[in-house]
């Protein structure tokens, strides 16, 4: 009897911890789409180069929602984000996607940069330590 109780225990903290995750999932897959909604507005920019940058973001958004949430219903939350964000809730989740977007490309650089300063360096002798 005390075994199954525990088990009972054991299954019910993972259920809990499932559901914490789930909507930590869906807060993350909110604030994306969100970011998603921001580039989809910006793809009908007259600067073209402001248009491009937006269709990128929009792909990128695309993709952390898809592999963040797979299950995320993001048909509905569109349609209600779409329905309730004012302007201010526009240009305040601009920001805030703008500034990730930033740190992701800064983050990219820095990778390539020291990809680049490894791929130039002369190969090592196995017998060097």
């Amino acid at each position: 009897m005390e075994r199954w109780a525990r088990l009972m225990a054991m299954g019910m903290v993972g259920l809990s911890l499932a559901s914490t995750q789930a909507k930590a999932d869906d807060s993350e897959a909110t604030n994306d789409t969100k970011c998603l909604i921001v580039s989809m507005n910006m793809m009908d920019s007259n600067d073209e180069t402001t248009a491009k940058a937006a269709v990128m973001a929009m792909f990128y958004y695309l993709g952390r929602v898809d592999g963040n949430a797979p299950n995320f219903d993001l048909e509905h939350k569109l349609e209600d984000l779409v329905a309730t964000m004012s302007a201010d809730d526009m240009q305040s989740a601009a920001r805030s996607c703008g500034a990730t977007m930033i740190a992701r490309g800064q983050a990219l650089q820095d990778m390539g940069a020291r990809l680049q300063k490894r791929a130039n360096q002369p190969p090592q002798s196995k017998g060097a330590s």
